[in-house]
């Protein structure tokens, strides 16, 4: 069963892995894994188009992890450790005949595929293999598990980093309550994962720190503890602070810099509702975004109202695991990490001024526990009645019973209404003989009876409609209908080869890195549309192509002379897009000249200002 779930998530989070366009993020991942910087693009200058894909995107340049590092200190705010490890991978698929999409997204797809194992173990070790197993089916087939699966960015890695050190928080919690000696191999497991998790993602920290809660929660409850837990936790919580000790001067760096200020103040109550869109997208994805009212709001009706059944229908889960003294150790600490997790987001959110819900993505912080909650309440509440867990009756007949409802092979027929309730029991042996028998059942243990099997029946239809709502949404996400991206590279690009028997030149402004690495993400899209037609053998009708950045504050100067040498321009007619973020209309001008041979005057029909603003000129000869 587990190799199925397995090869199920795999198939989910590559098929299709190259279907869309690298956009913003995905181009930075791109650039700088591939062992370069933002100083080796080439700008204020009007290059031919192959020049930028040819330069910084065909294969990887020799480069260290401590290069890739020091790059990243200097030009991004991300932990190295991603970087590192997709370096290494493209070097790997560098022979291949692979499209570079596909080469990015790949490793982070492996690793949406080995969270999903780690949920796996998480709930085996917390609840059952059955708990296991379901916890990995919720995550193999969660949209937004397969969304950041898809993305070649560092948020799978991060997920798996959290789920394995949920693992090792479950097992000391289980110590702590057995009253054992510190296991310091289990201790040592979750520094480690801990550890990695922080050289990921710096959002890895507040799981830390909601692990670290929780532990401090678990150790106060008890009222006796082995000797040295104490010890043991605080050894621990040094190490990982230890660990992380030479990267902790760029942390800060990081915190302070200009690219970490993009998130915007919250707005009253919307990060609470964005935060509980995060939490419907675990489940299910319809397609809303770019879409009319008549179809966005039924789509949210939807969404919301499974959402909120899958929500009510876990909670009396979670209420029957709460009852039973073998799960609820488990699920208080479960429960208690996401909850933390929750609210440190307030706390950033409201406190801080950074409203974190703007981005979905942002959530896998609590992601696992989440699963591994959902699948242990939908699989195990069913065998842990409440009044079971009273201990009622505690005699070979209640072993009998259990034994019963697990049994496949016998039929039940109804319950006497006499004083003492009867359930009329037939057996198939295995000699194929038939032997039919009563069950004198005392009424509590009759009540706990049809419970369990009414919550085991209407689990098992909820898992089933899960997977279906899933793999619904699946076809939606890799159909570019949900999660879709701010802007679409590959529009753009069709924009720009709208005619592709005329040369184009195209100019994107910029201010600072990110709008270069948006930039970079159309010239690759484009260079991309360019090659597909040449493969299917329409090269012929494909003109010269031009691309290049214009600082924002030098506007249209890029192609006044000296710059625009008759050797780079390509000689009238052709086309010019500007491409400038958030300009309007109005302030593009109606004419550009060109040195005393090219005027290119802007046409009215084909401005664009959805996503990223851009407007055609058509450039002749006055």
């Amino acid at each position: 069963m587990l190799t199925g779930v397995v090869v199920v998530a795999a198939i989910l989070r590559f098929w299709h892995l190259d279907f869309k366009a690298l956009w913003l993020d995905e181009i930075i991942t791109a650039l700088l894994t591939l062992g370069h910087s933002y100083e080796d693009v080439p700008l204020d200058l009007l290059l031919p188009l192959s020049s930028f894909t040819q330069q910084l995107f065909t294969e990887p340049v020799a480069a260290s992890c401590p290069d890739i590092a020091q790059t990243l200190a200097s030009q991004s705010t991300h932990p190295p450790l991603f970087f590192c490890l997709m370096h290494q991978w493209l070097r790997w698929l560098n022979p291949l005949e692979l499209s570079l999409a596909w080469k990015l997204r790949s490793l982070p797809a492996l690793f949406g595929v080995a969270a999903v194992l780690a949920v796996y173990f998480l709930n085996r070790v917390a609840f059952s293999p059955r708990a296991g197993l379901l916890g990995a089916v919720l995550m193999a087939v969660s949209p937004f598990g397969i969304y950041l699966s898809q993305e070649a960015r560092h948020y799978t890695l991060a997920i798996l980093a959290i789920a394995l050190a949920l693992v090792a928080l479950i097992k000391i919690q289980q110590n702590l309550y057995s009253r054992q000696p510190p296991q310091i191999g289990v201790w040592l497991f979750w520094v480690i994962a801990n550890s990695i998790g922080w050289y990921i993602h710096y959002f890895a920290i507040l799981a830390t720190v909601a692990q670290v809660f929780t532990l401090i929660v678990l150790m106060y409850q008890r009222q006796f503890l082995a000797r040295y837990s104490w010890l043991a936790f605080s050894v621990a919580v040094l190490a990982i602070a230890l660990l992380y000790l030479p990267w902790f001067p760029v942390m800060f760096n990081h915190f302070a810099s200009p690219g970490a200020s993009w998130l915007p103040p919250p707005q009253h109550i919307v990060p609470l509702f964005q935060a509980l869109a995060a939490g419907v997208l675990m489940v299910i994805a319809l397609p809303v975004e770019g879409q009319s009212l008549a179809i966005a709001l039924p789509m949210i009706v939807l969404m919301f109202g499974f959402a909120g059944w899958i929500a009510f229908t876990s909670w009396r889960g979670i209420k029957q695991l709460w009852q039973h003294p073998k799960t609820q150790p488990p699920t208080f600490t479960l429960l208690c990490f996401t909850l933390c997790v929750v609210g440190e987001f307030l706390v950033i959110i409201y406190l801080l001024g950074k409203d974190l819900t703007v981005a979905p993505r942002y959530h896998f912080v609590y992601y696992p526990a989440v699963c591994a909650l959902l699948g242990a309440s939908l699989g195990e509440a069913g065998r842990y009645s409440p009044q079971r867990a009273q201990g009622e009756p505690k005699l070979p007949l209640a072993r009998l019973t259990n034994r019963v409802l697990v049994d496949t092979n016998r039929s039940y027929d109804r319950v006497s209404p006499s004083p003492h309730p009867v359930v009329s029991v037939t057996t198939s042996s295995q000699n194929g003989s038939v032997v039919s028998s009563k069950l004198f059942l005392p009424r509590p243990l009759l009540a706990a009876w049809y419970n369990s099997r009414r919550l085991t029946l209407d689990s098992h239809k909820t898992i089933l409609l899960l997977i279906f709502v899933g793999i619904l949404s699946w076809v939606f996400i890799i159909s570019n209908l949900a999660f879709q991206k701010t802007y679409l590279p590959d529009k753009l690009a069709q924009n720009f080869n709208l005619e592709s028997t005329t040369p184009v030149v195209v100019v994107v402004e910029y201010i600072d890195s990110q709008d270069v690495a948006m930039g970079l993400s159309f010239a690759f899209a484009l260079d991309q549309l360019r090659t597909t037609a040449e493969n299917q053998g329409n090269s012929k009708n494909n003109a010269a192509a031009y691309f290049s950045f214009s600082d924002k504050q030098s506007r249209y100067q890029l192609l006044q002379p000296p710059l625009s040498q008759p050797s780079v321009l390509p000689p009238p007619p052709f086309n010019l897009w500007i491409v400038a973020p958030k300009m309007a209309r109005q302030y593009y001008v109606p004419e550009i000249a060109i040195a005393p041979s090219t005027l290119c005057t802007l046409d009215p029909i084909h401005h664009h200002p959805e996503g990223i603003s851009h407007q055609l000129y058509r450039c002749q000869r006055p």
